[in-house]
């Protein structure tokens, strides 16, 4: 641990203390010792703590494609922060029973550990009354939600100020260790009455526009959003709604 010096222009070190300027400007000491650089990545005593560093990092850049994806959605009501669902991931990582422990990937991990996460504020599934059914077909280019079974009028917070509901669907293709996702779509339903039940948007499908790779993932999600129509113009509620990840096609 480093130790503030103050802005004593003090460097080198003395005994095994070591004193130093940080790019910040600021002078600091710290004491010598601890595990090198060369020894925790090839010492065969790190060996677990190397296995479950590349485990978080492969679940942190799973975070972030869907964060990055999600964006447009979660920007005004997010709750679930990048921190929590890369630790989220990480135990669906940690449930593929394929690989090695180090080695071990989110695509072959427990998808029900993250169906049905919400990643904004208020539940999307309480509200509309459970999710829609998902499936790929058509090696994977498309990606389809079913709204059929979701019969009755949802159930919305009291004292909303809205007219009227909106639902956006996503699809999320990732394929292996990469950055970014490999397709992203999203599809603004029509806007619906509250006192309409989501039934009536039938069965959605988003086209990724060509067939995805077999060892992709697709995931799907719902976006829920409240509207206020003035003058015939609907304008969106600040802070209304959420965002819910539906699990994988």
């Amino acid at each position: 641990m480093a130790i503030q010096v103050g802005m004593f222009p003090l460097t080198g070190s003395m005994g095994n203390v070591t004193f130093y300027q940080h790019a910040n400007g600021k002078f600091l000491a710290r004491q010598k010792g601890g595990v090198s650089r060369k020894r925790f990545f090839t010492a065969k005593e790190f060996e677990g703590s190397r296995c479950a560093g590349r485990e978080f990092g492969r679940a942190s850049r799973v975070s972030g494609i869907i964060r990055r994806a999600l964006w447009s959605s979660l920007r005004d009501v997010d709750k679930l922060g990048h921190s929590k669902l890369t630790a989220l991931l990480q135990r669906v990582i940690q449930t593929d029973k394929l690989h090695r422990k180090g080695e071990r990937l989110f695509a072959a991990g427990d998808t029900q550990l993250y169906r049905g996460i919400e990643l904004g504020k208020d539940s999307v599934a309480g509200m509309l009354g459970g999710l829609p059914d998902m499936e790929s077909f058509g090696e994977g280019r498309y990606l389809a939600f079913g709204f059929g079974k979701l019969s009755g009028i949802p159930i919305f917070p009291k004292g909303l100020e809205a007219d009227c509901y909106g639902l956006r669907v996503h699809g999320i293709v990732m394929v292996g260790e990469c950055k970014m996702p490999k397709y992203s779509k999203a599809k603004e339903l029509p806007l619906m009455p509250l006192d309409k039940g989501p039934e009536d948007f039938g069965s959605q499908v988003l086209d990724f526009g060509d067939a995805v790779p077999s060892d992709s993932v697709i995931l799907g999600a719902l976006s829920l959003r409240f509207f206020r129509k003035v003058n015939g113009v609907p304008y969106q509620l600040s802070e209304q709604g959420g965002v819910c990840l539906l699990g994988r096609g």
